[in-house]
């Protein structure tokens, strides 16, 4: 039986609302979990479930998630890819023994065939790209950016189109302003430097997937976070998970009143101002990088005008 791509990120949407992790497979195909969680019982699993931990907007809670980073074969994500570049970007030759990440690269090759590694002095930069659904149309291209020395991870993520060309992934759930990725809490220890680059791919694969529900369904699904209630007010929909540290249910259940009553106009107007003049955007080398795979920006020169 075909199912259609609604169909499955529906599956998916639902799962996530219900803090279950999905499945992702080799060359980032994201499957929904298994058992399926059904509307009837959606409002009462968001209200009764106990949390072990604060929700991440990696999509589940620590408790209940399907640890990203397990994978499975599949015929289709073993299909060619980016090969790795040559020169100064072929595999392995980092000069980084001491660092944490380096050996599991390979790793890194095998759950995510045809990745690019572009060795710098600073580190190094990872093209990688994921299915993301079967049949969907464009797969999630993301950059990168990893940092030993200071032990720091940055990505951007794109939409990778055949004949099109690339578009960035945002503005939802991206920092400002330089518009990475934001796929996690890092106060949940989801993961932290030193852990599996597998897993951190995984979880970017997911808020790829994500994304392609918002934009199915106009929502964000599954649990998301953000401290800051007037960014609540902006950003988040009535529906969508309360951001809050321990959210009962949906915004309109949970905190959105709440905001609305600790709301003051110049609060309002200084946030406002904020977001606009600090627009989430990636800089334009970054995203050439994107476009072209080679020639990627120097790592001391990208960070030090973020």
């Amino acid at each position: 039986m075909v199912i259609d791509i609604r169909t499955r990120l529906e599956e998916i949407g639902i799962q996530l609302d219900a803090s279950i992790f999905p499945i992702v497979m080799n060359g980032g195909l994201v499957l929904p979990s298994r058992p399926s969680v059904s509307h009837s019982t959606l409002g009462e699993e968001l209200l009764n479930e106990k949390k072990s931990s604060r929700p991440t907007q990696s999509g589940a809670s620590e408790a209940t998630r399907q640890q990203p980073g397990t994978r499975t074969s599949f015929a289709r994500a073993s299909q060619p890819g980016r090969a790795w570049a040559t020169g100064a970007a072929s595999p392995f030759t980092l000069c980084t023994a001491d660092d944490e990440l380096y050996p599991r690269l390979s790793e890194v090759n095998v759950a995510y065939p045809g990745a690019i590694i572009h060795r710098q002095e600073e580190g190094f930069w990872l093209l990688i790209e994921s299915l993301l659904l079967p049949d969907v149309g464009r797969k999630a291209l993301f950059v990168v950016a990893v940092m030993p020395q200071t032990g720091r991870v940055v990505a951007w993520g794109y939409w990778h189109i055949c004949c099109v060309g690339v578009s960035w992934i945002g503005p939802r759930h991206t920092n400002y302003p330089d518009g990475s990725i934001c796929a996690f809490d890092v106060v949940d220890g989801s993961w932290q430097y030193g852990d599996s680059l597998v897993k951190l791919l995984d979880f970017y694969t997911v808020w790829a997937v994500r994304h392609l529900y918002l934009e199915y369904f106009g929502k964000w699904p599954g649990p998301q976070a953000s401290a800051n209630h007037i960014e609540r007010l902006f950003e988040f929909k009535d529906d969508e998970w309360c951001g809050c540290s321990v959210p009962r249910g949906t915004y309109r259940n949970c905190c959105k009143q709440q905001d609305i009553a600790k709301v003051t106009p110049r609060a309002a107007l200084s946030f406002w101002l904020f977001s606009q003049r600090c627009y989430r955007c990636p800089p334009a080398k970054v995203t050439a990088f994107a476009k072209s795979s080679v020639n990627p920006p120097t790592l001391g020169s990208t960070f030090a005008s973020i």
